[in-house]
C-alpha cells in the first residue's frame, strides 16, 4: 500500500515512520523538517495525518493561536483538497483534548465536546472539515490520550519526573497527587494505527491505556527505582482525573494495549 505521512518528523510521526519502513510500505513524507522529492504516483494513497502545531502545555501563555488556525485547519484544507482525489483513506490523528475538562467519568466517544484551548479547537474543527469534504472517503479519527515513550520532546508529568529522577533530583508534586492519569506508550500507538490502515474502518475513536493511575502513584514507581524523596508544593489549579473507555476502538479492531506502564518507566529511566 501507498502511504502518504504528514508530520514524520514528530514524536508520533517518527515512529511511525519507522515502523512503516520497516513493514515494507511505500511512503512519502509531508513536513517541514523533511525534504522529500518523491513523486506521487497515478495509484491511490492511504493518508496518516500526524502533523500539527501542538502546545506543550495547555496553559502555555507563547502558543500562537494563529498559527494554529493557519497550520492545524487552513493547512489542512489545502492538503485535503490538492489529495482528495488520490486518496482510498484517511487516519486523522487527533486528541483526547476536544472533549475540555472531564465532565463524565470514564471518558467515551460520546462525551460533551467542549475543548478550552486553541490547539483543541484547532483539532476539532479539523475533524469536522475532514468528515464533511470526505464523506466518500473511509475517515478514521483517533483521539489520542496522553502518549509517551522514548525520545519524547514534549514535556509531561510523567516525563518531568523520569528526568528528575535521572537527574538525581526530586520528583514535585503539586497538591495531594489524587489526580489521575492515563499514559499510553508509543508502540502501541503505532499498532493501533498500523490496524487502521490494514481495516480502514470509518469512525471516531478514543486511545488510552485504559490503566489510569494517579500522579503520586506515577511518582513512587518512577522513585522506586532511586532512593529519592517526593517533594510536595502547593497546588492552584483545579483537580482533574482522566478515565478513558477505548472499548469502541478494542472491539472493532480486535486491539489491547501491550506495555505496561512499570515497563514503559523502565525504559525510559
Amino acid at each position: 500500500m501507498n502511504i502518504i505521512l504528514t508530520g514524520a518528523s514528530g514524536f508520533i510521526g517518527s515512529n511511525l515512520l519507522k515502523r512503516l519502513s520497516k513493514e515494507n510500505y511505500t511512503i512519502i513524507t509531508i513536513d517541514k523538517n523533511l525534504n522529500d522529492s518523491s513523486k506521487l504516483s497515478d495509484d491511490q494513497y492511504y493518508l496518516i495525518h500526524a502533523g500539527s502545531y501542538i502546545l506543550d502545555t495547555c496553559r502555555n501563555a507563547l502558543y500562537n493561536s494563529r498559527k494554529s488556525i493557519t497550520d492545524n485547519i487552513l493547512q489542512s484544507y489545502d492538503l485535503i483538497k490538492e489529495l482528495k482525489e488520490k486518496i482510498c483513506g484517511i487516519c486523522y490523528v487527533s486528541t483526547i483534548d476536544v472533549y475540555g475538562i472531564p465532565q463524565i467519568l470514564p471518558i467515551t466517544e460520546n462525551h460533551p465536546l467542549n475543548p478550552t484551548n486553541a490547539y483543541a479547537i484547532s483539532k476539532l474543527a479539523t475533524e469536522f472539515y475532514i468528515n464533511i469534504e470526505c464523506k466518500d472517503i473511509p475517515v478514521t479519527i483517533l483521539r489520542l490520550g496522553h502518549v509517551y515513550g522514548p525520545n519524547d520532546p514534549h514535556p509531561k508529568v510523567l516525563q518531568s519526573f523520569i528526568t528528575s529522577i535521572n537527574n538525581n533530583k526530586s520528583p514535585i508534586i503539586y497538591g495531594d497527587g489524587s489526580d489521575l492519569r492515563d499514559y499510553v506508550h508509543i508502540h502501541d500507538v503505532i499498532n493501533a494505527i498500523l490496524k487502521i490502515i490494514e481495516r480502514k474502518i470509518p469512525g471516531i475513536f478514543n486511545l488510552a491505556s485504559e490503566q489510569s493511575f494517579s500522579i503520586k502513584e506515577l511518582a513512587e514507581i518512577v522513585i522506586s527505582h532511586k532512593n529519592i524523596p517526593i517533594i510536595y508544593n502547593e497546588r492552584l489549579q483545579q483537580k482533574t482525573n482522566y478515565i478513558f473507555d477505548i472499548s469502541k476502538f478494542r472491539n472493532t479492531f480486535n486491539y489491547k494495549t501491550s506495555i505496561l506502564i512499570e515497563d514503559g518507566i523502565r525504559e525510559l529511566l
